[in-house]
């Protein structure tokens, strides 16, 4: 999930004409295109399920560069992206490269509605952010892929594939279309987010037992000092944070430094910094370096500070606000459940901090998990009973959010239904092509991407 660089993106774009249109003026067919890697704009309704609530221009990139010939029968790709601006460069970063230059895959890049370029309203309130969920953005992705294959007559099997959040939504969006899309890759997905979240073992695994314990006696302190106003404001200043922000986002940015340490791989540079004379400070100088000096970036009280200074900030492409709007209405899973005397979250880290958060930015009164209610029954009891099949999910062990993962059990040869936690992994592990645990699961992937594309629907 993400706590990185979480400023906005300012962009001016118009909802274009027609039901796609080229980024550039050139508008080609696919046979004559000269460019293997390009941008272009689909329009979206605004509301898939309303009516008359306008339209908005959603970006789409496309990467031709391993299909040999013509893309009418090539396997395609779907990305999706997440709580972040796409690029062009996004699908060539990915580990699953290596697998489309063999069958000689298209990729198709989908950035999400509200975030990047894809903006649905010039201003982030409450109100409009009310069209940014799930069901919306897997209804952008249906259109997408129809519009698509009408556009460049397309007709080869698409598979879907994601990491962390879009991992998630490329399952989603594999079983509510079983005969449109084969299968889906899914890296890192809290599919299983109906579930309790109780991520200590994991991460005390990642930190260590010793760190483990000196984070938690770290942060007892810390927890101590936020109800001192002389120690608060000192805290407050060594991590540039706003002076009015609430003392317990100072705890959340400390907590999430070591949640990031297992979930990254950043173990040994953050138990390293708590063994210093001043552990606050040394801490504080290592998240404003993730931050961009703002370590109000790292906390979820700390959007409405973040989106205040920097709307629709142009030089970042992420979405700090519209990913707490959605973490409040639909995927709460920050709040650990059952959290026991030996885990790492701090007491005042509680419900009650999340639901103040909620309230204060959007006016809601109380945190969400529509995996727990509406959406059990929508996606996940059809995902667990394997009704469905061609479902890869992989996972790293070290990952925090590995606790939501599908378990072994849902493994299930007949179905092409694979689960695989990676040993030393962190999150996402395995999807980039710079990450060496790749290598370890490229044949994997490459069998069971066969096995899709050999295969009827299932």
């Amino acid at each position: 999930m993400m706590r990185l660089q979480l400023v906005l993106t300012l962009v001016i774009s118009s909802v274009l004409a027609g039901c796609i249109s080229f980024a550039r003026s050139d508008r080609k067919p696919a046979s004559e295109q000269t460019s293997s890697n390009f941008e272009i704009r689909i329009t979206q309704p605004i509301s898939h399920f309303k009516n008359d609530t306008g339209v908005f221009s959603q970006r789409v990139f496309i990467n031709s560069k391993f299909v040999p010939g013509a893309w009418t029968d090539a396997p395609v790709f779907l990305v999706f992206c997440g709580e972040a601006a796409c690029d062009k460069d996004t699908a060539e970063s990915l580990a699953l490269t290596e697998t489309a230059r063999k069958i000689g895959a298209l990729f198709v890049t989908l950035e999400h509605r509200y975030y990047g370029e894809s903006k649905v309203f010039d201003q982030l309130t409450a109100e409009n952010l009310g069209y940014l969920s799930v069901r919306e953005a897997l209804a952008d992705a249906a259109k997408a892929q129809t519009d698509l294959q009408k556009m460049f007559g397309l007709k080869g099997k698409w598979l879907a594939t994601g990491c962390s959040y879009p991992g998630t939504l490329a399952a989603l969006y594999r079983n509510a279309n079983p005969h449109t899309v084969s299968g889906a890759l899914s890296y890192s997905a809290g599919v299983m987010s109906n579930k309790p979240y109780r991520p200590d073992g994991r991460i005390e695994e990642a930190l260590g037992k010793a760190c483990y314990s000196d984070a938690r006696k770290f942060l007892k302190r810390v927890e101590n000092d936020i109800k001192d106003s002389p120690k608060a404001a000192r805290l407050r200043e060594e991590l540039g944070m706003p002076a009015e922000i609430d003392a317990r986002a100072i705890l959340d940015a400390y907590y999430t430094a070591f949640t990031m340490a297992a979930q990254y791989g950043l173990s040994d540079v953050m138990c390293e910094k708590i063994k210093q004379r001043e552990p606050t400070k040394a801490l504080a100088q290592q998240l404003q370096l993730i931050s961009d000096a703002d370590a109000s970036q790292l906390t979820l009280e700390g959007a409405r500070f973040v989106d205040a200074n920097h709307p629709w900030n142009k030089e970042s492409g992420a979405g700090y606000r519209q990913f707490i709007y959605q973490a409040c209405t639909e995927i709460n899973i920050f709040p650990a459940d059952g959290a026991g005397p030996n885990s790492l979250r701090p007491k005042s880290l509680n419900q009650n901090y999340f639901d103040e958060v909620c309230r204060k930015q959007f006016g809601i009164t109380k945190f969400q998990n529509k995996f727990r209610t509406e959406f059990r029954a929508e996606y996940l009891e059809s995902l667990a009973s394997q009704r469905i099949g061609h479902f890869m999910f992989i996972d790293g062990q070290l990952d925090p959010f590995a606790d939501l993962a599908p378990p072994a059990r849902m493994a299930d040869k007949s179905s092409n239904v694979e689960v695989i936690e990676l040993t030393q992994g962190g999150h996402c592990a395995g999807s980039t092509s710079q990450d060496p645990l790749a290598a370890q699961v490229q044949p994997k992937v490459d069998a069971w991407v066969q096995d899709v594309l050999s295969q009827k629907t299932r």
